[in-house]
């Protein structure tokens, strides 16, 4: 057996309201090449559609699908939870209306390997709600540091594998854009990011959803800049304004 199918991947999906899209995202994760992984569907008390009934039925039938219970609401909440029932050596991410293609574990442990990284992201494309439009690759760099994150939160975190080792002094802050704070407290640690080119993840567009609304990301993102990152007024202002070319850019065209 290769060192790398030892490996084993506790990948964590909060789920809230999100019944008619966990089929989608529970099945790309059974489809996978690399098979030594658990998936944990940490179900947000406030989700009131059919959302656990769907998550328990895929347990019932796959002993590496296990239905856990947030404490308190919110996606950070669940994230935090999960990490801390996670038995993996690696740590991966999967919003419940994302998927993967079948070879994103297998193809991203190899690169990571190769790498000799700890924190990795990859290229990835969005599809809409129905799932029937594809958009272009969204690229990502191969190496990101802790200025050029700040610059653009060029990491989605559907994309990602970490190390579990590298989390523990580290949890999901309760705020907006809750991942592009962590990333940024992992960098600043000096955990740089390697970016794998090949689109892996199949990003979702729902509507309503926090990645279509692009006036309440940028507030949040200023909040980061100064009560997280503790920019000073300047620094975040100029920080700021490439942050939005940057995604003007990256989001100007499907």
């Amino acid at each position: 057996m290769s060192p790398l199918n030892s490996r084993k991947v506790s990948i964590l999906s909060p789920v809230y309201n999100s019944a008619r899209f966990l089929p989608a995202m529970v099945e790309s994760v059974q489809a996978q090449t690399h098979s030594h992984w658990e998936l944990l569907l940490v179900i947000d008390p406030g989700s009131s559609d059919h959302s656990e009934r769907v998550a328990l039925a895929y347990s019932a039938l796959d002993p590496r699908i296990r239905v856990l219970h947030s404490p308190t609401r919110g996606v950070a909440a669940a994230r935090n939870f999960g990490i801390q029932n996670a038995s993996g050596e690696y740590l991966a991410f999967l919003d419940s209306d994302d998927a993967w293609l079948s070879v994103k574990l297998e193809r991203q442990l190899r690169f990571m390997y190769a790498m000799g990284a700890r924190f990795s992201c990859t290229a990835f494309r969005r599809v809409n709600e129905a799932g029937t439009r594809l958009g272009r690759r969204i690229r990502v760099p191969r190496k990101i540091s802790y200025f050029r994150l700040l610059q653009q939160n060029c990491i989605l975190c559907s994309s990602v594998m970490v190390e579990r080792s590298l989390l523990a002094p580290f949890q999901f802050l309760d705020l907006g854009c809750e991942d592009f704070a962590l990333w940024l407290s992992l960098v600043r640690s000096g955990t740089p990011c390697f970016g794998y080119p090949q689109d892996l993840v199949r990003y979702r567009i729902v509507s309503g959803s926090r990645g279509s609304r692009k006036l309440r990301s940028l507030r949040e993102t200023w909040n980061i800049y100064r009560h997280v990152e503790k920019l000073s007024l300047s620094k975040a202002l100029a920080t700021l304004l490439p942050f939005v070319l940057r995604g003007a850019g990256k989001y100007a065209w499907f």
